[in-house]
């Protein structure tokens, strides 16, 4: 119901329609963790290394998923490579946290892939994805080739990407058992609730609101926050079945 509102008659002002969402996001996804974790007051214990002895198979079984999930997500709008990676591992029946985290990681590149590929082709240009999205806005794509220089600098940027976050998250487990959970989580609440505002005005700040509640649900009760991406996938899914203007006329937004 409040992906349907969002979408068709959000109390965001036009000036900050372009971050329609940002408010729903910060308060499914963001603001519930940050009040638990503020609430509980628990010390963060210290972290060690562990390495991670991951068969072949179960490897070509993660990464097999994970592309099956991307190249979902990147031929239907709204869907990301996260959530077509859950869905894709719903389907296959897999198991365990390093096998998810592998598919994830497979999901993304074919999802970045398949994505770019849509946009790249000629007289096409369809946007799927954060990616294709931001390229449109500033490029126009004009010869195939253009897609294979596309491909190689997505390649080389997760390379880097992939080193330098091993490095930060080495540095960020020696330096956060040290720091008051109750404090970190309290600047994040406080800095995520003033760029809401900043981007969206008081209308995004109601909307925050009435996502929190929501939000907790998956945070207190441990079932999946990737259920709350409905507040995106039901109004899509209504909108291309023809559903969602018979469905806003029962909630009274005609």
């Amino acid at each position: 119901v409040v992906g349907v509102v969002l979408m068709l008659a959000s109390p965001v002002a036009v000036d900050g329609a372009f971050q329609n969402l940002l408010p729903a996001f910060t308060g499914l996804f963001t603001v519930p963790g940050l009040l638990v974790a503020g609430w509980i007051n628990r010390c963060i214990p210290r972290q060690s290394m562990a390495g991670v002895n991951l068969a072949g198979s179960v490897l070509a079984r993660a990464a097999a998923t994970g592309v099956i999930g991307g190249l979902f997500a990147s031929f239907l709008p709204v869907v990301s490579g996260g959530v077509g990676g859950l869905l894709a591992g719903h389907a296959t029946s897999q198991r365990g946290d390093t096998q998810f985290l592998a598919s994830q990681g497979a999901s993304r590149a074919a999802s970045l892939f398949g994505s770019l590929l849509m946009l790249f082709v000629p007289g096409l240009g369809l946007t799927r994805g954060g990616l294709s999205w931001m390229l449109s806005s500033v490029f126009v794509p004009s010869a195939p080739r253009l897609y294979a220089l596309a491909l190689a600098v997505v390649c080389l940027a997760s390379s880097l990407a992939f080193v330098v976050c091993w490095k930060l998250a080495d540095t960020a487990a020696r330096l956060v058992p040290r720091m008051n959970a109750r404090w970190l989580a309290m600047a994040a609440l406080i800095i995520s609730v003033a760029a809401t505002f900043g981007f969206t005005g008081f209308g995004g700040v109601l909307v925050l609101l009435i996502c929190v509640p929501i939000g907790l649900i998956p945070t207190l009760f441990a079932t999946r926050r990737m259920n709350a991406l409905g507040v995106i996938l039901v109004p899509m899914a209504l909108s291309l079945n023809g559903w969602l203007v018979p469905v806003a006329r029962v909630l009274g937004l005609f």
